[in-house]
Formats: structure tokens, sequence, C-alpha cells
């Protein structure tokens, strides 16, 4: 494997971690706005304001 081709596949592999990791903050970030939608007791979208 020359050079060029072990950074390549460096860069994808720190890439697909990041990829990973951004990902699962969306997950807990959506997870975390469930909860407190939940907990709020909230209307839903459209619902008449009482």
């Amino acid at each position: 494997m020359d050079l060029r081709n072990h950074f390549r596949s460096l860069h994808e592999q720190r890439s697909r971690e990041e990829a990973k990791h951004h990902f699962q903050r969306l997950v807990d970030g959506a997870y975390d706005l469930a909860l407190l939608v939940h907990d709020e007791d909230v209307l839903p979208l459209g619902a008449e304001q009482p």
C-alpha cells in the first residue's frame, strides 16, 4: 500500500467515525425533543388553542 492510499483509507475511516458521531447526536437530540414535548403535553400541530 502506498502512502497516498494509506492516508485515503485513514481519511475515509475518520469520516465514517464523524458521521456516526453526528448521527448519534442527531438521534439523541430527537429523543430529548420527543421527551420534552411529551413532558410539556403540548397540543398537536394544527390543534385549536383553548
